[in-house]
């Protein structure tokens, strides 16, 4: 199950939550677990918030295959489910059940359990202690990382060019080693009479030309 989460909850949290659901739904509905197993790895979740009110609110396509929109052809969200703030963890798993009942093919509401209908949450209420969680979810508060200086940014730059630059350096120590190699056992070869040809010549490192400097 794939969670795109649009809210401050924690998604570990909700995919916790949901997780349990579908184990304890295929408990009771045994026959369905074939189709989640050949789909439910790539079942797509989307989580919104829900600002005008307190209620907890969702939609899912039927079935569980993959979705796509026809105009853009891209892949869509097989459920989506919009939730409030400090919303209670069994509210939100019955919610999420009676959409599960949907995705597995159940079209009307009246064929739904009355408990399932009504996204009744007393089925779910012991679920904070199951899973170790609150009752009711808190936003995940998250710390703004200062804006970095123009020196430090400036500094992180040079820092990343002299890395790069030391990486480059040793590879160009190692290339030029590697051809000081090959044109040794190519030259050999050319004494033993085959045909090599001329041999294009590399561009030398600083530290060539000077070692050259030398010799003369």
């Amino acid at each position: 199950m794939k969670v795109a989460n649009g809210t401050a909850y924690d998604t570990r949290e909700l995919k916790k939550i949901f997780h349990q659901v579908v184990r304890d739904l295929l408990k009771k509905r045994p026959s369905w677990a074939a189709d989640w197993k050949e789909h439910g790895g790539d079942y797509r979740v989307k989580i919104s918030n829900r600002l005008r009110d307190d209620f907890t609110s969702g939609h899912a396509q039927i079935g569980l295959e993959p979705v796509w929109w026809t105009h853009t052809h891209k892949r869509a969200q097989n459920m989506h489910l919009s939730i409030p703030k400090n919303v209670s963890v069994a509210k939100l798993a019955a919610t999420f059940e009676h959409e599960l009942y949907h995705a597995f093919g159940v079209d009307n509401h009246s064929d739904l359990p009355p408990s399932v209908n009504d996204c009744n949450p007393d089925p779910f209420a012991h679920y904070p202690e199951l899973l170790g969680l609150p009752e009711r979810l808190s936003y995940v508060v998250k710390v703004q990382k200062p804006k970095p200086t123009k020196e430090e940014t400036q500094r992180k730059r040079v820092e990343t060019l002299l890395e790069r630059r030391k990486g480059w350096v040793t590879k160009a120590r190692r290339a030029e080693t590697a051809l000081s190699k090959i044109d040794a056992s190519l030259k050999r070869y050319r004494r033993q009479g085959h045909q090599v040809g001329d041999l294009p010549k590399a561009a030398k490192t600083k530290r060539a030309k000077r070692n050259a400097g030398r010799s003369r």
